[in-house]
């Protein structure tokens, strides 16, 4: 289903980038200045936000084929405390640490990451899990 819905709202981006570059092209042939750097900015701006979009789809497939082939018993378990939480990241950060070859110890500190509320470092680990479990798998 996701599939799906992601193709159907892929196919609408393709529509409206089809139209706003239309509208971009008359704005850059209009003449005005004011009217062309509004031109190139409507051209512009879908094309970087469709770039970003696939960027994070592609993170996000990528980030579920690691899921599926993850050994469970690493995984942390739901209603685990605060205290617990970064217990798991810090062993999770140790375990890596001693094997920063291993794609799935660095999917465990990023899951570590995440839930310690660090987004910004759980994507980290995550790209890197992702790029070491590729060379693994290719």
């Amino acid at each position: 289903m996701a599939k799906r819905i992601a193709f159907a709202l892929g196919v609408v981006l393709a529509v409206y980038m089809l139209f706003s570059a239309l509208r971009g092209i008359d704005l850059i042939q209009s003449g005005d200045l004011a009217a062309q750097i509004m031109g190139v900015a409507v051209v512009l701006i879908p094309v970087v936000a469709s770039y970003l979009i696939y960027r994070e789809v592609r993170f996000g497939y990528a980030t579920a084929r690691i899921g599926k082939a993850m050994d469970e018993s690493l995984l942390p378990t739901f209603g685990m405390t605060t205290e617990q939480e970064s217990a798991y990241l810090d062993a999770a950060l140790e375990s890596a640490r001693a094997d920063e070859s291993s794609w799935s110890r660095w999917y465990c500190v990023a899951i570590g990451y995440d839930l310690n509320n660090d987004r910004k470092q759980a994507r980290e680990s995550m790209r890197q899990a992702i790029a070491l479990f590729q060379a693994e798998h290719l």
